[in-house]
Parts: structure tokens; sequence; C-alpha cells
């Protein structure tokens, strides 16, 4: 999600919340919008207001769940996540969170079942679940997926979290020429959309470069918000000054423990 998107939506939401606010997904989408921005302090307010007003909402519930989740509060994370999917089990997207917040709460036999529920559901929803089962000591049937959807995905961070799969599941070779050939497929969005691709690949400098375009275009939000940066993903980067500096960019300096 770039600026292209989060500005419009983040407008929307305040005219929302300005027309009603005692509605809980408004504050909700505001909070969302927030979170994309990197807008700490308002996400969190938006969110928890969210909550009080109606803690049966699951757009509430989710949007309290993503952004304690990017803060690092991790076991609060997963139970407002799981509020969310107990109060709408069909929705595909609160799978999807579900297993990806568990998986970072180190639950990683619940987040595998969530994570089976959604490829069920909607496989083209993957791309992020794959870590789950990776991380959960599935990487052959992490790897399977992985191949099965690979052409189906338009996005260059959906595709990098693809890649990065294939190569920690054992084929580097084949991740990198995967990337090669998808860089250029996908030229249009830019460099900043491959920072995973180049973790699995164990090229950290790189890595740190497309995560650097990515902040700088503005262009793509896995960094630190799609992926939490208490994630084992970014354990390769955390010595790197350069990941501090990518943190206090995002506004988030009270949070350069995670990365040092």
């Amino acid at each position: 999600m770039g600026e292209e998107v989060v500005e419009p939506a983040a407008a929307a939401s305040q005219r929302a919340v300005a027309l009603d606010s005692l509605s809980a997904d408004s504050w909700a989408a505001l909070g969302q919008a927030r979170i994309f921005a990197h807008r700490w302090r308002e996400a969190d307010e938006a969110t928890q207001r969210a909550v009080r007003l109606d803690a049966r909402s699951a757009v509430a519930q989710s949007a309290r769940g993503k952004f304690l989740s990017v803060v690092g509060q991790m076991d609060e994370a997963a139970e407002a996540v799981l509020a969310a999917v107990a109060l709408d089990p069909a929705s595909v997207g609160y799978l999807n969170l579900a297993a990806q917040t568990l998986s970072y709460a180190g639950r990683y036999p619940e987040a595998i079942r969530f994570a089976n529920r959604l490829w069920e559901a909607d496989s083209t929803l993957f791309s992020t679940a794959l870590l789950v089962l990776l991380e959960g000591g599935q990487p052959a049937e992490a790897r399977r997926r992985t191949e099965a959807i690979l052409t189906q995905s338009s996005s260059a961070s959906a595709v990098s979290f693809m890649i990065y799969v294939i190569a920690k599941s054992g084929d580097p070779g084949r991740a990198k020429t995967l990337l090669d050939q998808q860089r250029v497929r996908l030229a249009s969005q830019g460099e900043g959309g491959w920072t995973f691709a180049w973790l699995g690949l164990g090229d950290t400098a790189q890595a740190l470069t497309a995560a650097e375009a990515g902040v700088r275009q503005g262009r793509d939000y896995a960094f630190g918000v799609a992926i939490p940066l208490g994630s084992r993903i970014y354990d390769p980067l955390r010595a790197s000054p350069r990941v501090a500096a990518l943190v206090r960019s995002l506004g988030r300096a009270a949070e350069t423990h995670l990365v040092g």
C-alpha cells in the first residue's frame, strides 16, 4: 500500500468519523490508515477508541490487533485478532491476520491451523502466510504452496515473500533466478518490494537497499508493517545501523530496541 492509497483512505475515514463519531468501524478504518502511514500515536488512539465503542466489532478488534502486532505487543495482538475471527469466522482477511499474528507470538500450531483454513478458503491471499508454515517447521509444505501460487501474483511484495520461502526451503539457485525474472516483470513497482527476497538469499546489503527504497518511495508497507519488526525474518539485519535509521525514519524511535 502506497501513499497514493493511504492518504485517500485516511481522508475518507476521517470524513466517516466526522459524520458519526460513535462508529467503531469508522475509527477502526482511520486506525488502519494511520498504521500504514506510520502515524503510531494516532493509530493507537483510533484503534483503542474503536474497541471501546464496540468490542464486538470484528473490524475494530482486527485493527487493534494489527496495531499491537506492529508495535511488538504480540500476546495482546493475538487475543485481539482471535476475537476478530470469533466474531467473523468466515473472513479470509481475519484468518490471514490470525495466522500471522499467532506465528509472531510463537504460537505455531495455532498459527498453522489458521493458515490451513486460509489456504482452503482463498489461496490467492496466502503469500505472507507462507512464512507461518516455514517458521512453524513445515518448509516442504510452504514450498509446495509457494509453487502453486507463484504465477498468480502481480505484487512485488507478495512475490518477494514467495522467493524468500523458496530460498529458505533449500533452493537458493531457483530463488535467485526467480528474483532476476520477477524484477524485470514487475519493474514498474520499483525496487522497494524485494526486501524479503534478498533476505532469503542472504544478501543483507541488497535487502537494506530495497527496504530503504520502499520507504523512500512510499510504495511498499511490508517493512515493519505487513511484517512487524519483531518477526524473526529481520534477524540478519538487526545489527545494522541502517536498520535503526530506517526505523527512526518511520517514526519508530521508541522501538529501536527491536532492531538493535
